[in-house]
Formats: structure tokens, sequence, C-alpha cells
């Protein structure tokens, strides 16, 4: 039996969530005109979001990588 990876389960999650907060998104796109008539405030508000969405995930997955090196470095023996 071959041992799994988390690498693409890692990746298979991310592309959900990523599909999960656009399908969110185009959520508020349908309901939002109803209140805001004006498709470019929309446009504004939706973008914004996927960016702030997108810099938090980037942000905290470089603090991540950042602590998973120095573990790393720490348990490697001197040499």
């Amino acid at each position: 039996m071959m041992p799994i990876e988390p690498k693409p389960i890692k990746a298979t999650i991310f592309i959900a969530t990523e599909l999960l907060v656009l399908v969110n998104f185009f959520r508020l796109a349908i309901v939002i005109p109803d209140i805001i008539n004006h498709l470019l405030l929309l446009i504004i508000f939706v973008v914004t979001l996927e960016l702030i969405f997108h810099g938090l995930v980037f942000f905290l997955y470089r603090i991540l990588k950042k602590r998973l090196e120095k573990k790393r470095k720490n348990n490697q023996p001197n040499q």
C-alpha cells in the first residue's frame, strides 16, 4: 500500500476552498444588485473581497513556510 502524500491533498483542499469562495462571491453578486443598483460598485466590491482573501491566504502560507523551514533546520543534526 502506497503512503498518502500530503501535498496533493493540501492542493486539493486549497483549490476547493478557492472555488467555494468564488461561488460565495457570485452568490453575493446575485443578491447585492437588488441593494446596489450600480454594477461598477458591485465589481469593485467582489474584486476587493477576492484580493483580501488571496492576500490573507498567501500571507499565512508564507508564515507557515518560514516556520516549517526553521523547524527543519533545528531538527537537522549538526555536522
